[in-house]
């Protein structure tokens, strides 16, 4: 039962994390803007290259801006020069980011998911298994 306990603890942080990082999107205005690729990071992640798109956009306020998008790839990807959305809260350009609206739904999904069966396993609300059926938590 600690397991249990202490995975639903983590499963809480991690919608914790998630929510403090979307909360500005969430609770303001959502800006919308054009970028361009205009160039590739290049790093090494666990041994792999990795490439990341760094871009430029031009914020309601007319100030030119830069970001490099937070997805790896292992090909430089989109190509350069290619336009791409980006969004931000009214008033904090420096958040920009590449919406990716169906990744973040299905990681609150499937988070959210997780954090309902354990508080059902710990509240006795879900039969615990005994392992014998296709799902034992």
């Amino acid at each position: 039962m600690m397991l249990v306990w202490v995975s639903i603890l983590f499963m809480a942080i991690v919608v914790v994390i998630l929510l403090r990082q979307d909360w500005p999107f969430l609770s303001r205005p959502r800006r919308a803007a054009q970028g361009v690729v205009f160039d590739h990071r290049q790093t090494i992640h666990e041994g792999d290259r990795c490439f990341s798109a760094m871009i430029r956009w031009r914020g309601e306020d007319g100030v030119d801006r830069e970001f490099t998008d937070a997805n790896l790839a292992a090909e430089p990807s989109p190509p350069l020069g290619d336009s791409v959305e980006v969004v931000y809260p009214l008033g904090r350009p420096e958040l920009a980011r590449v919406p990716r609206r169906r990744l973040r739904v299905v990681v609150y999904g499937v988070t959210l998911t997780f954090l309902i069966i354990l508080l059902g396993r710990a509240l006795g609300l879900l039969p615990a298994g005994d392992g014998s059926g296709p799902v034992g938590l």
